[in-house]
Order: C-alpha cells, then sequence, then structure tokens
C-alpha cells in the first residue's frame, strides 16, 4: 500500500486498503496518456497467463468499489470509465478490442458493476425500456 503509486487497493483476500501517501486529487500513475482526472486502483495479484487465478471475494471487492467510485463521481459505468492499464499499449494506445460489448469478460464486469450500483431489477427495467423502444 505504500508505494507511492496506487490510491486503492483490492487485495487477494477482498479487503480494500487506501493509501496515505497518495491523495484523490493527485493524478495516478497508472496509464500513459490516460490519469487526468482518474483513480487507480490496484488489484493485487499476478494475472497474467498461468499466474494467480483472482478468488470471488476479490472479484466482489473489486466490483463493490467500482459502483461506490461511480457512484460517487456520477460515472457512466462502462470501459470507457472503468479501464484496466492491459487495455492499453505501453506508449498509452488503447485497443479497441476491450470496448464494452466487443468482449464476454468486458461485458460481464460492466454488468456487475450495474447490477452493484443499482439492483438487479432497475437494470432489468432499463434493458425493457431500450428494447422496446428499439421496435
Amino acid at each position: 500500500m505504500g508505494s507511492n503509486w496506487t490510491a486503492l487497493s483490492v487485495i487477494e483476500n477482498g479487503q480494500i486498503g487506501v493509501s496515505l501517501d497518495r491523495s484523490l486529487n493527485t493524478n495516478p500513475a497508472g496509464i500513459k496518456g490516460a490519469n487526468t482526472d482518474a483513480v487507480t486502483v490496484e488489484i493485487v495479484g499476478n494475472f497474467d497467463i498461468g499466474g494467480d487465478i483472482m478468488l470471488e471475494f476479490q472479484k466482489q471487492s473489486a466490483v463493490h468499489l467500482y459502483a461506490c467510485l461511480a457512484d460517487k463521481f456520477a460515472l457512466p459505468i462502462d470501459t470507457e470509465h472503468i479501464v484496466y492499464h492491459h487495455w492499453y499499449s505501453s506508449k498509452g494506445v488503447k485497443i479497441v478490442d476491450f470496448k464494452t460489448g466487443k468482449s464476454i469478460s468486458n461485458s460481464l464486469l460492466v454488468r456487475r458493476v450495474r447490477v452493484q450500483r443499482f439492483g438487479e431489477m432497475e437494470i432489468q427495467s432499463k434493458q425493457l425500456k431500450r428494447d422496446l423502444f428499439q421496435m
């Protein structure tokens, strides 16, 4: 937590740590060219192929944290506002395949955060209204 580069960390057991040495009012050092007005959330683990598997309670904590941040800062819940550093090249260029709807895992992440934030019934109601108006 004291690494001086992140504000929030979700550790393996699902606990959320807050760095005391980085203000949320300071731009983080997370993604080159995409740090202005951002909050960096560190998900602790080696999630490269063959590495760690994120356990359900760590996933639930991360989803809950994303929903709380979206609520606090009035952010839309989509992959333009919840991003991961591996969605960007080392030069800060966004990889377009990671947009909401283009990947099952990204769509599931966005859905889980929306359900956490708004509740299942609200999401179903919004989807039904959207489907009705597209007919």
